[in-house]
């Protein structure tokens, strides 16, 4: 089913059937020189999570994507704590059923995130119980890449070496030609947080 963004909140669920259906939602952003500045101006309902990403969180609502603001946080009489504790709650039901499968490139293995809802796939990759969970499998250190919003794939550490070589190429076609295009970093993902390695 096809998504619109909303900006106008003029038919609006209340909050108890709201909360259920409150998720991240990644877009691109390429950041200007002031990229640092802007880093560090992270707000609960907007944020970057890498120096080409950002994320708000939104309502899905009917087929239609409506995102939060402070006023309607207002409107809602709820807290961001509130806020905070449903998107935890959601994105723990979505990680529940994800799988991760095992691909191949030639010679170079990887594994791709596939969520009931593939929306998700590159999703999952900032949500840290989902982050903690591949740690348990790649150790503490991965590699991962989001060319589009349906697309997450990781691999071990040890291997973003032969990235280059053996998927780069790949991943920045499949940014190029998607229509819900969102990164071509390579990223390193770790306890410490989300660092990029290479364009």
């Amino acid at each position: 089913m096809k998504n619109t963004i909303l900006t106008s909140q003029a038919l609006l669920p209340d909050w108890n059937e709201a909360k259920n259906s409150i998720f991240p939602i990644l877009s691109p952003y390429k950041t200007s020189k002031n990229k640092l500045m802007a880093l560090k101006n992270q707000d609960i309902l907007c944020m970057f999570v890498s120096s080409q990403v950002k994320m708000f969180l939104a309502c899905f609502y009917n087929g239609k994507i409506i995102p939060l603001s402070q006023q309607l946080l207002a409107q809602w009489a709820i807290t961001a704590s509130a806020v905070h504790l449903a998107v935890e709650e959601n994105m723990r039901r979505i990680a529940q059923n994800t799988r991760l499968k095992k691909c191949n490139n030639g010679w170079f293995d990887y594994y791709s995130v596939q969520a009931e809802l593939p929306i998700f796939n590159a999703a999952l990759l900032f949500y840290k119980p989902f982050q903690f969970a591949l740690q348990q499998k790649f150790g503490e250190s991965f590699c991962a890449v989001a060319p589009e919003l349906t697309c997450g794939i990781v691999f071990d550490r040890k291997h973003a070496q032969l990235y280059a070589k053996a998927m780069r190429d790949d991943v920045h076609l499949t940014y190029e030609c998607s229509s819900k295009s969102l990164s071509t970093e390579l990223l390193e993902i770790s306890s410490y947080g989300v660092v990029p390695l290479a364009d």
